[in-house]
């Protein structure tokens, strides 16, 4: 049986953060036994981690910024518990120094940056690049990345194609695809609407601007129209003046909501014209999950996740095709039934959750331990 300690740095709850839940969970206990090693206590996922049978969790207390003493009291750990192999998700140094410090461990970082290098600090450069370069031929290290774009990103910077294996997000089918779409349409009014919503952090990227004047245009000729704006960010103001201005009263900001599965059961076509560089967008996937016909532009890892015209709809970057397309769904009931039925089965046979968890099960059967 291996020892994995998984860590995770960060506290707040993110896409990253929600798949290790997601593998933890679906791990064989048979074959692995599982740590999670957290720097800090107040880790927005503390309670759902805890909640995981067969899981041991160990507290880190990193003190701050600068505190590099966190990897020896990593090493203590994972000398003490005999841990074979220290998977970072996100923060990868938190697995790359640890297990260069202790003879027999392999440390594997998932890469999920789709950032270039120029728009990273210092620090950030090193620990994205720098460190996992200087280890990527030691047999002792492996790269993982949950998108092709990330992995397009570390081969420009100089990796090896051999070095980064890629293993896609997996979605959690069952409760994406059994939300209770009743609930938002009482809650919202939505009677007799046709939903057009969109899921994403209110930044700049996610191009929430030109989706709302799309969508001024599209009211112009489509009355029984409601645009779902889900999330929370920055920009919620400044959007929100901008639907006033723009005299449109059927767009609703409903802030940060945790029942996003009942949500897309209520969406009617999925709208997701971001130009932010995603690498795999969770929320495709789970939008997939639901059966809702989508737009959306050609983002990251869109295209390896949508078929054109079979399972969605990928648009030119502009606001002309797609609104174009988006018009044509909203004409049409059967074409949207037909993409959505479609995106269910390619999730369900492609980005399940049990075969992402086989496929990283894989990656930590093949690895050789001293003892093997």
């Amino acid at each position: 049986m291996k020892k994995i300690l998984f860590m995770l740095p960060k506290t707040q709850q993110g896409g990253a953060e929600t798949q290790l839940l997601y593998l933890i969970q679906g791990l064989d206990r048979n074959k692995f036994q599982v740590y999670l090693g957290l720097l800090y206590k107040d880790n927005q996922l503390k309670e759902e981690f805890e909640s995981i049978p067969g899981i041991t969790i160990k507290y880190f207390n990193k003190k701050s910024k600068w505190d590099a003493l966190v990897f020896f009291r990593i090493k203590e750990f994972i000398i003490k518990n005999e841990i074979d192999i220290v998977h970072s998700f996100l923060g990868n140094h938190y697995a790359y120094i640890p297990a260069l410090m202790c003879k027999n461990t392999v440390g594997i970082g998932s890469i999920r940056a789709t950032a270039e290098p120029k728009h990273l600090s210092f620090i950030e450069r090193l620990t994205e690049f720098t460190l996992p370069k200087l280890f990527q031929n030691n047999s002792k290290f492996i790269i993982i990345a949950n998108s092709h774009k990330g992995r397009a990103i570390y081969l420009k910077q100089g990796f090896s194609c051999d070095s980064i294996k890629v293993i896609p997000n997996g979605i959690d089918y069952g409760r994406f695809s059994n939300g209770n779409r009743k609930r938002i349409i009482n809650e919202f009014n939505l009677r007799n609407k046709l939903v057009l919503g969109m899921v994403a952090r209110l930044v700049e990227g996610k191009n929430h601007e030109e989706l709302i004047k799309i969508f001024k245009k599209l009211t112009e000729k489509h009355n029984n129209l409601v645009l779902l704006i889900i999330g929370s960010g920055p920009l919620m103001n400044y959007l929100k003046d901008l639907t006033k201005e723009s005299k449109l009263n059927n767009v609703v900001f409903t802030g940060n909501r945790k029942d996003i599965p009942d949500f897309l059961a209520s969406i009617n076509i999925f709208v997701f014209p971001s130009k932010f560089p995603e690498g795999w967008p969770n929320v495709i996937g789970e939008a997939m999950a639901a059966g809702v016909s989508i737009v959306s532009y050609p983002a990251g890892d869109i295209k390896y996740i949508i078929k054109n015209n079979y399972n969605g709809i990928i648009t030119r970057p502009d606001s002309h095709s797609f609104m174009t397309n988006v018009t044509k769904l909203i004409k049409s009931k059967k074409r949207r039934e037909y993409l959505g039925d479609n995106a269910r089965k390619t999730i369900l046979n492609n980005f399940s959750l049990p075969k992402m968890v086989k496929k990283y099960q894989d990656v930590y059967n093949k690895i050789r331990m001293k003892n093997d």
